[in-house]
Parts: structure tokens; C-alpha cells; sequence
């Protein structure tokens, strides 16, 4: 489900008005489906012999999630919010998270910090 999701947000939203002209959507999104299996299959594999796949996602989730709470939230609740404030949100939620756990310490795994 991930990989349809990403290719789809690639092909339809991102590539297609890059193009600005008609092109054939499958074969686009085939092409973003490709473009997107190949290194994640390739950083995946560089994990399997430690047993650290799952660790490195829950990391990715605990440094996404928190930026994209406030957002959901101002989404649901305001409608007078602009998009620029959403997008300042996710942008400085990851770097805040990065921050916060190199140099406080703090961590969501353990093991990891």
C-alpha cells in the first residue's frame, strides 16, 4: 500500500503537471513505482542481516509523526489556518526531532539513544 501510495502522489501529483501535457498516467506511475521500489528494496536489504528494519521505521515514524499531528488537528479544527503554516510545521517538525534526540538524549526505541 505504500508503494501504490508514493508512486500515485509522484505520477499524479509531482511528474504529470511537471510534464504539463497528456501522457499516459499507468505508465507513469509504473515508472514512479520502479523509481521508488529499487532503493527502498536496496536500503531494506542493507538492514536484514541485523535485524534493524524495524527499529530504523519506527525511528522514521517518531521523527514524521509529530509534525504532522499539529497539522491534522489545525486542519480539522480551523479552517482559517493558511497552507504555508502547515507546510512551516512539517518542515521544522523533522529537524526539531533530529535536535531533540542527538542532543537531549531522548529517543522513542531504547536501544537507539
Amino acid at each position: 500500500s505504500f508503494l501504490n501510495a508514493t508512486s500515485t502522489i509522484l505520477s499524479l501529483d509531482i511528474i504529470q503537471p511537471i510534464l504539463k501535457k497528456e501522457v499516459n498516467s499507468v505508465m507513469v506511475t509504473r515508472i514512479c513505482v520502479l523509481a521508488v521500489l529499487i532503493p527502498t528494496t536496496i536500503i531494506a536489504f542493507q538492514f536484514v542481516p541485523s535485524g534493524a528494519l524495524f527499529n530504523y521505521t519506527q525511528e522514521v515514524f517518531a521523527a514524521v509523526n509529530p509534525a504532522i499531528l499539529p497539522v491534522f488537528l489545525f486542519a480539522i479544527f480551523s479552517r482559517r489556518t493558511p497552507s504555508f503554516a502547515a507546510i512551516a510545521v512539517l518542515l521544522v517538525g523533522v529537524p526539531t526531532y533530529l535536535f531533540v534526540k542527538e542532543f537531549i538524549g531522548l529517543s522513542v526505541l531504547n536501544n537507539s539513544g
